[in-house]
């Protein structure tokens, strides 16, 4: 229709080259032996079957792997009023182990840390594609999303209740007598009640106080019962001038001789495992005292149970304010029967 047909090539080449280049292309169905210096103006329908050397520009920026800069953290060592975020907890971390312990560190509010500073703990994923998948996943994400703006359904509040009192056993804890960290569930495995108190009150190499990451098991969590330990509490008995608290009591004593001590009744009826219930082992211990009492009226000595043995209310109230021949109240002798737990 141009009119820009040329003749059909003859089948022998000509003997010399022509002084030009023809004025126009070659048609051929199979690609020349090495590529042209010149690219074409028209890309090819077909993709090429390996990928460039050199990466293609865009206007559409790459989603980077950074830290959060936004989220904070709240840890025991440090002042209430201040928090941290990923580039100061990480400011003095020289040595990669240090930042590996770091990255496990899980704050007073259950946060762990290598969670929201992705880049510094070198957790990154491949970036996400820009265009949403077919099919969901098979499974949740390993890492949560991250977001600095709330949800805006707040009429649909979760069903699942937030947990209030947990041990985080994600958090690992150093101690100088062992090579290798431990956690809670670990920590406290087969433990006695007085080993747990014990081990409660210890600090690892990190500066964790384990009753901080280990509420539930310490009973350290919000609205629980006070710790139990010893008071300083002063007692005054009979053959002792000096008065002696808990410590000066029970000091270099064997497991027997406090089985003994804790019974003791001071001049004032102070019963000592009363205020030294660590050391008793009377914590959160709301019972009637087995020590035996008796009455300036009575030659024999009685116990809480044969005093209130088939009495009635108006009588029981009566007896608790007896005062046995020490000048103690049978109240405090009979602790849950004069309803004194509380």
């Amino acid at each position: 229709t141009c009119n820009i047909c040329t003749s059909q090539p003859s089948l022998n080449p000509s003997k010399f080259p022509s002084s030009g280049p023809s004025s126009h292309p070659s048609r051929s169905h199979y690609p020349s032996a090495s590529p042209s210096s010149v690219p074409t103006m028209i890309p090819s329908s077909l993709p090429s079957s390996s990928p460039t050397m050199i990466p293609s520009t865009s206007n559409v920026p790459s989603l980077e792997c950074q830290d959060d800069k936004l989220q904070e953290f709240q840890f025991l060592w440090s002042n209430k009023e201040y928090t941290h975020t990923c580039g100061t907890l990480f400011r003095t971390a020289i040595t990669p182990k240090q930042i590996r312990t770091r990255c496990k560190m899980v704050d007073l509010n259950g946060v762990l840390v290598k969670n929201y500073c992705f880049q510094t703990c070198n957790i990154c994923t491949s970036q996400p594609s820009l265009n949403p998948s077919k099919f969901p996943s098979s499974g949740p994400s390993s890492h949560p999303s991250r977001s600095h703006h709330p949800t805006l359904s707040a009429q649909s509040p979760s069903m699942i209740p937030t947990s209030q009192c947990h041990d985080k056993n994600l958090q690992e804890l150093w101690f100088s007598w062992s090579t290798s960290p431990t956690n809670c569930s670990i920590f406290f495995k087969s433990a006695t009640p007085q080993q747990i108190r014990n081990r409660c009150k210890l600090v690892d190499t990190n500066g964790l106080v384990v009753k901080n990451v280990c509420a539930k098991t310490c009973s350290t969590c919000p609205g629980t019962k006070p710790s139990c330990e010893n008071t300083n509490q002063k007692f005054l008995f009979p053959w002792n001038s000096k008065k002696l608290n808990c410590k000066k009591l029970f000091k270099s004593a064997s497991q027997d001789v406090i089985a003994k001590r804790c019974k003791f009744v001071d001049k004032k009826g102070l019963l000592v495992k009363d205020f030294c219930k660590e050391t008793c082992d009377s914590c959160d211990e709301c019972k009637d005292s087995g020590v035996k009492f008796k009455f300036p009226w009575n030659s024999k000595k009685t116990t809480c149970k044969k005093l209130f043995k088939s009495v009635g209310e108006k009588k029981k109230k009566n007896r608790c304010k007896f005062v046995d021949e020490n000048g103690l109240e049978v109240r405090k002798y009979c602790r849950l029967t004069c309803g004194l737990c509380n």
